[in-house]
């Protein structure tokens, strides 16, 4: 155990300032309970979890525990669905409608399967009656009819939209009627095989090892000034589920609300750890593979990765930030970054990223995505590098924009580089 934090695990020689970046947010009390873990060629070398599982520091989060990681788990339908690929069901440049007809109504006939991954597909929110109730994420024909008729929200123009909660419905529903499984059985199978656990549908049975996420003062902030902005706005566009219990302390969002944490709502509400996160995405950084586990095929892991150049610099309707998009459903680092990690600057009146000099350096290609609050997950293919960390305590904004991922992503690739520095004579 480090110091007066609860942190426990390891962190492999070499490594130690990881521990270092990873403890300053206790000492800096910016952190209630978090994880950590990181992989360097297919090794774990840092495997970290420290703090509580609530304010009254009465019980430490443990490696056991497992909590909400909002859209850090957005990666991880996107490997689910390149699965689908690889096995020859699907292609990115396919339409949707091909293998689910329902889907072609509100004008949405001509949507590809890489516009859905891409966050481009037109289904970023849904109106009001298309909203599913509580018990329809646990009965996916349910489902599949309420969300299918949705009108596309652009009337058919391809635009860049940040499907926060929908998308891992809809990709859900075109695993079912290609593969015949889900997303969360897939979830649960591959875990077993890589010693972690990844719910995309939380059983009863593990209710025990549930830890809630705790909302800052700053991001309910945030909750109510984009509630406060004119109603014609992508971003004030609300889907939500209908019949479960809002928490007004939580910003009406379900993130600890077990009856939606139930169904399968992989874009917002995947309920694992850093571990868990972590190990998928050493899988993608060693190539998609790992010891007799396939995941996704040499071609198809390529594909994925591939930057999508439609709309690649027009600013998110909801999100507001460029973002590289991969048609496998993640984003890639903008280049000469060392981190993918920015800053926002708010001063003009329209958030505009940047990148701080100390962050900026060659050689550096991550994928990934992170999740509201802190928690990002990164893989980078080309030094086989992976990371994931998650927090409990969750800030304004996401992963990107968070100085506690930044630091500790920062002091990793520091690492690395020291590393693999030429040995002098």
């Amino acid at each position: 155990m480090l110091g007066n934090y609860n942190i426990v695990g390891f962190a492999d020689q070499g490594f130690e300032a990881v521990t270092i970046a990873f403890t300053r947010g206790f000492a800096e009390d910016a952190e209630i309970g978090a994880g950590l873990t990181a992989y360097y060629k297919g090794k774990k070398v840092v495997d970290l979890v420290g703090g509580w599982t609530d304010n009254t520091h009465s019980s430490p989060l443990s490696p056991h525990h497992v909590y909400t990681v909002h859209s850090a788990g957005k990666p991880l339908e996107g490997i689910s669905l390149a699965h689908v690929v690889s096995n020859g069901l699907l292609k990115y440049d396919q339409k949707i409608s091909d293998v689910w007809s329902g889907f072609a109504t509100g004008g949405k006939s001509d949507v590809l399967v890489k516009d859905l991954m891409t966050h481009q597909s037109g289904v970023g929110w849904l109106d009001e009656p298309h909203w599913p109730h509580v018990e329809e994420l646990c009965d996916l024909d349910a489902l599949a009819r309420r969300i299918e008729g949705q009108p596309h929200n652009f009337g058919g123009k391809l635009t860049k939209s940040y499907h926060g909660l929908t998308r891992g419905w809809f990709i859900n529903e075109i695993i079912r009627r290609t593969l015949g499984t889900t997303h969360g059985d897939l979830m649960r199978k591959w875990g077993a095989k890589l010693g972690v656990d990844v719910f995309v549908g939380l059983p009863k049975s593990e209710d025990a090892r549930f830890c809630r996420v705790h909302f800052t003062p700053e991001l309910l902030f945030m909750f109510k000034s984009i509630k406060s902005l004119s109603s014609t706005l992508p971003v004030t566009k609300k889907t939500t589920v209908v019949g479960a219990v809002e928490p007004e302390e939580d910003g009406g969002l379900q993130s600890n609300v077990l009856d939606v944490l139930r169904g399968e709502t992989s874009s917002t509400y995947t309920v694992t750890n850093a571990a868990g996160l972590a190990a998928f995405a050493n899988v993608m950084a060693m190539g998609g593979a790992i010891n007799d586990l396939t995941l996704v095929d040499h071609d198809t892991h390529a594909t994925a990765h591939q930057v999508d150049p439609r709309n690649l610099d027009s600013p998110d309707a909801i999100a507001f930030a460029q973002i590289r998009s991969c048609i496998g459903g993640w984003a890639e680092s903008r280049p000469g970054s060392k981190v993918p990690n920015v800053r926002i600057d708010f001063s003009s009146g329209v958030p505009s990223p940047y990148v701080p000099d100390e962050w900026k350096g060659d050689g550096w290609c991550w994928s990934g995505w992170d999740g509201l609050g802190g928690s990002i997950l990164q893989w980078d293919r080309f030094r086989q590098c992976a990371l994931s960390y998650a927090p409990t305590k969750l800030n304004a904004g996401g992963g990107i924009t968070d100085e506690r991922a930044a630091r500790i992503m920062l002091a990793f690739v520091e690492c690395v580089e020291t590393l693999e520095q030429p040995t002098k004579a």
